[in-house]
């Protein structure tokens, strides 16, 4: 399977690519996943989704696979504006090398393989901009999924309950970060490769001004 990806700010992806990132997110997180989003016809967006957020969009042979957004946490993020009472241990960082990670998803026939190329994109986005560390609240399933892929996390507090899906089931939550120095160098080195092996197109001069191919 072949696979490729976009970075980039709203107004710099284009029209086409910028509403089908909305529809995706629409599609999987409120329509499969039954979470209580705020949705405009057919897509998901929110307060966040500014001229602060960075997208990457996946994709696995030229159908969109998977994306996430990305925020500096010395800009109002999802976490610590929605979620303050999930940081109980400590405060939310508010760091100029520190980024927020939030509407991370996959949706593809082969998950396993997109799933990882997506993780890859993650890590490859942290190493390039010198980030500490990757911020975000997320579903205790998905916490312990990062475990199983020898991601190691640190939480900010203790799990709670902040919603109900669509059949009745509440949404249990926790607040953490991936601390980059925390990371196996095998397990680093394996995204590293996933991520060369991909084209990565650079559409907002995140990296620079030279286009990125990895």
């Amino acid at each position: 399977m072949r696979c490729n990806a976009v970075f980039g700010r709203e107004a710099d992806l284009g029209g086409a690519l910028a509403i089908d990132l909305m529809r995706f997110r629409k599609r999987l997180f409120v329509d499969q996943f039954g979470w209580n989003l705020s949705v405009a016809g057919d897509c998901e967006r929110d307060q966040f989704d500014n001229h602060h957020a960075i997208y990457c969009a996946l994709f696995c042979d030229d159908v969109l696979a998977g994306m996430f957004r990305l925020v500096r946490t010395d800009n109002p993020y999802l976490s610590r504006v929605v979620f303050p009472n999930l940081a109980q241990l400590g405060s939310y960082p508010v760091r100029l090398d520190v980024w927020e990670v939030s509407r991370f998803g996959v949706m593809h026939p082969n998950l396993r393989i997109a799933s990882a190329a997506n993780h890859a994109l993650m890590i490859y986005f942290a190493l390039r901009l010198d980030v500490r560390a990757l911020v975000g609240v997320t579903d205790v399933r998905y916490e312990r999924a990062l475990r199983h892929l020898g991601i190691n996390t640190r939480r900010y507090g203790h799990p709670a309950t902040v919603g109900i899906d669509h059949a009745g089931n509440p949404i249990q939550a926790v607040a953490g970060e991936i601390l980059l120095s925390q990371q196996s160098n095998a397990k680093i080195q394996y995204f590293i490769d996933l991520a060369e092996r991909m084209d990565i197109q650079d559409a907002s001069h995140v990296f620079g001004y030279q286009r990125v191919s990895a």
